[in-house]
């Protein structure tokens, strides 16, 4: 079986996990993309968190961010604390998020809710753009304010927000 196959017919899996232990659909797609990650970060040949290039450009309150993704790859993201829009200038594409499963081809732009993490298997060469609000320009700055570190973390920052 294919990653991309594998991912398309991963809701199939995660309804039967919902049945199974009663969490609701999202826990569920949720639980499988964090196990993949863990499963994904444990094998030879992981490269960290920026496996592949990326590129940085700001304007009046604005960082947009590029990754470019090599054919027959699988990343798995962070989890976003804002909404922000992202644009896949080029390539094919298997996504899922708590949602569930999509394939999509470029050109393809999308706002995503805060909250969202994707695992995406790049079917070819992909370039990828996300465009998040703020005035900062250090990356590691930025990071801190737009990536939680886990979905609890999410849920603090979501309610002292007043969106929970």
């Amino acid at each position: 079986m294919t990653i991309d196959k594998s991912i398309l017919e991963v809701d199939s899996r995660a309804l039967a996990h919902q049945r199974e232990t009663g969490v609701s659909r999202r826990q569920a797609l949720r639980e499988i993309i964090d196990t993949v990650q863990a499963s994904v970060m444990d094998m030879d040949g992981h490269t960290g968190p920026h496996p592949f290039p990326l590129t940085h450009e700001f304007a009046d309150g604005i960082y947009k961010r590029t990754i470019y993704s090599p054919a027959g790859t699988l990343v798995v993201g962070m989890i976003h604390r804002h909404a922000h829009f992202c644009v896949i200038t080029k390539g094919d594409v298997s996504v899922l998020t708590e949602d569930g499963p999509k394939r999509v081809q470029a050109p393809y732009m999308f706002r995503s809710p805060a909250g969202s993490k994707r695992m995406v298997y790049h079917h070819t060469d992909t370039e990828w753009t996300t465009f998040h609000a703020t005035n900062e320009t250090d990356i590691e700055r930025i990071e801190q304010q737009i990536i939680a570190p886990d979905y609890e973390s999410l849920d603090e920052h979501l309610l002292a927000a007043g969106a929970l």
